[in-house]
């Protein structure tokens, strides 16, 4: 049963900055500390009982990087739902800072006491590399909910404009009552790098989402930092989903449909996709927006499906391993019977069609097997491993048309063994 909360109560501390600001501008970050992400402590106390919550922000002395802000955490709505032990409370931002606030603007939460309580929809859920206890809620230790499209039509807070609200739905067993400690983040200047995608229906099977494609909505997204935090979000409706990032290094990010599909289905797009972020010129990561996935369209193969990167062969070897021996069968199914040495026989592999079609005759491609771990032992073994090449048949068909594709089968060593791919649908006879 929902009941409103009886009496409302809303604290928000604003004091003086701790800090000096100098230099600011619409375009400029404020000096002193990380120039370009500035945050503020935030408390919560709610108690169910008798529906009352304060919200505090705290700026002295700031415990996090970065140089501090001034706002406050506007909340209203407090309603309980006594029968699944929810409590929703909807929270606003309100700009008390002289210069203007961007994005990514993101509420952090936790630290719950007691610990039970735990916050059921937020935008981000981050888990870190020791988190043992994977069964629940519970086991994000930090919950975000991102605030950067409720900042009004031009996408930032001047001083005393308030955001949009977003409902947080805690989850209360007993319905006590509870606390929590936290932090907002904003962006001091304009366009901070994030990575981004859209998680889509391939149509067409080309491994790039279309206009027109229908989103593959809902789906989750894992990035795992370069720290070994994984943070867990979710798309929007559309199937558009971002998260800002600070650090440079390797972002390793997972579409994962396996909550819904019996076990993992195909996809036209790497998954998992790795992006490795290196500093531009400001020492900032430079933006990647084109972490996309795209789900098959085609029936579900038995077998795992080419992936298709830019990088050039030489870059994707790892461990050492050579071809014995390779053939199309079933019409689009590349059998390759390969040796390799590891410590143990069971190895994965990846096949992958590196950069795209080169033009000859008949066209060309480089398809590069990867062995994706190199072990310090001479054990030799050998392998027959089955790919499923129908994202490549349908790239090809856009391409071309039906016709005969050449594929380089580049190894670990200087020869490359050619192998004819012929691209014709069954209603279609050969020249």
């Amino acid at each position: 049963m929902l009941r409103p909360a009886r009496t409302l109560v809303l604290v928000g501390l604003v004091s003086l900055l701790a800090l000096s600001l100098s230099g600011c501008s619409d375009s400029t970050a404020p000096g002193g500390g990380n120039g370009n992400l500035a945050r503020i402590g935030a408390e919560g106390d709610l108690d169910p009982t008798d529906g009352t919550f304060v919200l505090k922000t705290l700026q002295m002395p700031p415990p996090w990087d970065g140089p501090p802000i001034s706002i406050e955490l506007v909340g209203s709505n407090l309603v309980v739902d006594e029968a699944n032990e929810q409590i929703s409370l909807d929270v606003a931002i309100r700009s008390r800072h002289p210069y203007p606030l961007y994005a990514p603007a993101v509420v952090w939460v936790e630290g719950f006491t007691p610990p039970g309580v735990s916050l059921i929809n937020a935008d981000y859920g981050l888990v870190p590399p020791t988190a043992a206890k994977l069964d629940t809620f519970t086991h994000f230790v930090r919950f975000g909910f991102d605030y950067s499209g409720l900042m009004g039509d031009d996408g930032l807070l001047e001083f005393e404009e308030t955001s949009a609200t977003k409902t947080w739905i805690f989850h209360d067993p007993g319905l006590g009552s509870f606390s929590f400690q936290g932090w907002a983040e904003f962006g001091m200047e304009p366009d901070l790098p994030r990575i981004a995608g859209r998680c889509f229906i391939d149509q067409n099977n080309n491994g790039w989402p279309e206009p027109d494609e229908p989103p593959l909505a809902p789906a989750f997204i894992a990035v795992s930092l370069p720290n070994g935090d994984v943070v867990h979000l979710a798309t929007d409706p559309e199937g558009h989903w971002a998260m800002p990032v600070e650090d440079a290094g390797l972002y390793r990010v997972h579409c994962n449909l396996a909550w819904m599909m019996p076990m993992e289905p195909c996809f036209t797009t790497p998954n998992p996709l790795d992006v490795l972020w290196t500093p531009g010129p400001d020492g900032l990561p430079n933006g990647f927006e084109d972490a996309n996935f795209g789900l098959c369209t085609f029936e579900p193969s038995l077998y795992p499906p080419i992936l298709f990167t830019d990088e050039p062969p030489d870059s994707l070897h790892f461990g050492y391993w050579t071809l014995i021996g390779a053939e199309i069968e079933g019409g689009h199914y590349l059998r390759m019977h390969v040796g390799f040495s590891g410590c143990q026989p069971d190895q994965p592999f990846t096949l992958y069609a590196s950069g795209g079609f080169m033009e000859s005759e008949p066209p060309q491609i480089n398809v590069v097997l990867v062995h994706e771990i190199e072990e310090g032992c001479d054990a030799w073994f050998e392998d027959e491993f089955v790919f499923d090449l129908m994202p490549l048949w349908h790239r090809y068909m856009d391409a071309y048309g039906p016709g005969m594709l050449m594929m380089n089968l580049v190894g670990t060593g200087p020869e490359i063994q050619h192998l004819v791919f012929p691209i014709f649908p069954e209603d279609k006879p050969r020249d």
